[in-house]
């Protein structure tokens, strides 16, 4: 891994973003509330704070942009969204 330089929590997107950096440069990585940490690893500072901000009210709000997005416009307006 690297150096952490960063994690913040997206409220626009529901994702948790961090930087690190690396030999290479800095990295920037962005991680999704249903991302499967035993399948893709990081640091466990990252994935402890990552859980943190993500809460319960957070996960819903992201897994209803993720229905919203995948919604034709005819489906969106007879779901209420503008």
């Amino acid at each position: 891994m690297g150096k952490i330089l960063s994690v913040a929590f997206s409220f626009e997107y529901g994702n948790c973003t961090y930087q690190i950096e690396t030999e290479e440069g800095i990295e920037k990585h962005t991680l999704n509330p249903d991302h499967n940490f035993s399948e893709s690893s990081v640091d466990p500072e990252i994935e402890t704070l990552c859980k943190i901000l993500w809460t319960d009210k957070r996960k819903s709000a992201w897994s209803d942009r993720v229905k919203y997005k995948n919604m034709t416009p005819e489906e969106r307006k007879e779901a209420g969204y503008s």
